[in-house]
């Protein structure tokens, strides 16, 4: 029987309950899983959001869920690019996986989170956001490869020709 919205009566279901708990859970360390990622365009539409929904998995507030916002790319922010694209390094070395080329790849690895509350601003209540990603006990560390010192071709210095040759023979 397919759900008809004109015979719905919201006067005979009980509205309380059921929500869940939304208070922030308190500063400090847990294992968390990934279970959705998406990404998609930001709201500014100039750039890219990799939308993460964490899974707590202990050692308490087992069940409960963090979403995770990085911005991978950001035409508008380099900084902001950046940040993103170093929280998404640290999640995929903490997995295990830093060559990983699919998000999906990145699901229910348990790595150790650092969970801070975001004070009330606004309209807006206190909530949950992840400031730190590490390998979960028993998960292979992984390190990054030491970054490339950039050089731009302008200040490259061609090689010297061997004497009566071109530099590419």
């Amino acid at each position: 029987m397919a759900f008809s919205f004109g015979s719905f009566d919201a006067t005979a279901v009980d509205t309380n309950g059921g929500g869940g708990d939304f208070e922030p859970i308190p500063n400090g360390n847990y294992q968390a899983v990934i279970t959705a990622s998406e990404l998609r365009s930001n709201k500014a539409g100039n750039g890219t959001l990799m939308a993460l929904t964490w899974e707590l998995v202990g050692p308490t507030h087992v069940g409960r869920l963090i979403w995770d916002y990085l911005n991978v790319e950001h035409h508008g922010s380099a900084t902001a690019q950046e940040i993103g694209q170093r929280d998404l390094a640290k999640i995929m070395l903490a997995c295990g996986k830093p060559q990983a080329n699919d998000p999906a790849m990145l699901h229910n690895i348990p790595v150790l989170v650092s969970v801070k509350v975001r004070p009330a601003r606004g309209d807006y209540s206190a909530s949950n956001e992840i400031s730190d990603y590490k390998p979960a006990a028993g998960q292979p560390a992984q390190s990054a490869p030491p970054a490339q010192q950039f050089t731009s071709p302008a200040a490259r210095q061609p090689a010297a020709a061997p004497s009566g040759g071109a530099p590419w023979k």
